[in-house]
């Protein structure tokens, strides 16, 4: 899994933090630009589901 190097060594050190028998599980690592802007419309379209007026708030 590919991640950036900053965040590499954050994990790193946690993972060394962590008591025995306990460990780190890292689902997702780098995201293409294409990848999070599905993710922000699919967000998207299940807030105005889940809150039809949200819009018309925001924007009044």
């Amino acid at each position: 899994m590919r991640v950036r190097a900053g965040l590499a060594a954050k994990l790193a050190s946690a993972r060394a933090a962590l008591p025995g028998g306990v460990d780190l599980r890292v689902v997702e690592g780098h995201r293409s630009t294409a990848d999070q802007q599905e993710i922000f419309e699919e967000y998207t379209d299940t807030l105005r589901v889940r809150y039809p007026g949200v819009d018309a708030v925001a924007t009044a």
